[in-house]
């Protein structure tokens, strides 16, 4: 499975960026593991959300550890490509 992440492009989480839990024709299911999980995603349009295919080294390295996408899980990748984009 594939993991992508996702950065909120309209609303008041502009800019937040999560961890695409589930795909559906009209829209995307999101978690960060924290205010969003996996027992309550959040529910987006796709076209209010912009997908990050190239995830860096240290977030590819977590990715390849899990099955599946956990509260604990989401909330590490979404911390270490933070962490990430605040180093550049």
């Amino acid at each position: 499975m594939k993991i992508y992440l996702g950065r909120s492009l309209k609303g008041h989480d502009k800019n937040h960026v999560y961890v695409i839990y589930e795909e559906t024709d009209d829209g995307y299911y999101l978690v960060n593991g924290t205010t969003k999980t996996v027992s309550k995603p959040k529910k987006k349009n796709k076209i209010h959300v912009q997908l990050i295919k190239n995830l860096p080294e240290s977030v590819e390295a977590i990715l390849r550890t899990v099955e599946s996408i956990d509260d604990e899980t989401a909330r590490k990748v979404v911390d270490t490509y933070n962490r990430y984009i605040d180093s550049k």
